[in-house]
């Protein structure tokens, strides 16, 4: 089936799509359509949006947390009411703990020490809600969790610099150390040096009894083989391409390459990369380098090459038509808001 084809039906069951969405809803509104089982997430939110109806009021947040760093001693964050029926003509704010928290006016909740309260909104109905309000310390932190250095022949010791993140007590730190100094080591400044391949943990020890840590993967690619192509595609059989690989070490471009075709019926290899193609089929075509790292390329020939590029095109096609049926639903969605 040629790709316009594809595209042409792909077009028309996008439309269908988003004929059989748009039935549902209509037979929905019959007077014979049935409920749909309900949702017990959805059921759950239901009870709560009949306690508000009950109520009167809710608060905009039900619990809050406010983290407290050496460069915001007293975060700050807002609080507002949501009525579900009528207007209500005033407001007023109370703090179960102003030493934890206090509230203004209009709301607005500030920390003031570690701990737990409660803010309590009150209408001139006599409506009331709350939230609970905890504050806490920011601990260290290091900007990276997580780091992976690569080991390549023109680099043996790569290296990343760790940094703490801001804490309460805006921390220095007394001591770097690593797990295993095979793999990394860590300077004072915390400077993490890549020695060998493998895993180990940075810890930071901060001079207030804090520590913070980050792992460290270190990977060795020197010698590592890639391949120009991983796929070859030779519809003709008799024709000729040429492939050529990279060793990743010093002096790799002089370094002797070993070609080899798993299957020369289907394609061969000459010493220097040039693939000729033998006959329909498929076949793997194997570049190595003197210490045996290699790479490998799939070789398609004759009616397998171009059943590949087919199955390629599909795949293409079938994304298109995708992309027409979600932009179909998402119209759809967009009219059905704006009714």
């Amino acid at each position: 089936m040629k790709l316009k084809n594809v595209l042409k039906y792909g077009v028309a069951a996008a439309a269908l799509s988003m004929v059989l969405l748009c039935a549902p809803a209509a037979y929905a509104e019959g007077p014979e359509a049935e409920a749909a089982p309900a949702d017990p997430a959805v059921a759950a939110e239901s009870v709560e949006d009949e306690n508000a109806l009950f109520t009167g009021m809710h608060l905009s947040q039900s619990s809050m947390t406010l983290t407290v760093r050496s460069n915001n001693q007293n975060p700050s964050s807002s609080l507002s009411v949501r009525r579900t029926d009528e207007e209500y003509s005033s407001v007023r704010w109370t703090s179960s703990n102003g030493s934890v928290a206090s509230v203004d006016s209009y709301g607005t909740v500030t920390a003031r020490g570690v701990g737990y309260a409660t803010i309590t909104a009150t209408t001139n109905k006599g409506e009331s809600a709350t939230c609970r309000v905890t504050v806490e310390r920011a601990t260290a932190e290091l900007d990276h969790s997580y780091l992976s250095l690569n080991i390549t022949y023109d680099n043996a010791h790569p290296t990343s610099q760790l940094n703490l993140q801001d804490s309460y007590y805006g921390s220095s730190y007394e001591r770097w150390s690593s797990s295993n100094t095979n793999v990394v080591t860590v300077s004072d400044g915390g400077m993490v040096t890549a020695q060998g391949v493998g895993t180990a943990t940075v810890t930071a020890r901060t001079s207030n009894g804090e520590s913070a840590s980050c792992r460290v993967t270190v990977s060795n690619s020197v010698g590592d083989v890639s391949v120009s192509q991983t796929v070859l595609l030779m519809p003709d059989v008799g024709s000729v391409q040429q492939l050529s690989a990279t060793i990743a070490a010093a002096g790799g471009e002089g370094m002797a390459r070993t070609w080899v075709s798993m299957n020369p019926a289907v394609a061969t290899v000459s010493e220097s990369g040039y693939v000729t193609a033998v006959g329909n089929g498929e076949t793997k075509i194997i570049v190595s380098s003197p210490d045996g790292k290699y790479a490998e390329c799939t070789c398609y020939v004759g009616d397998a090459a171009r059943q590949y590029q087919s199955q390629q095109q599909m795949q293409a096609a079938l994304g298109v038509v995708v992309l027409v049926v979600v932009a179909g639903v998402i119209i759809l969605v967009m009219m059905g808001s704006a009714a």
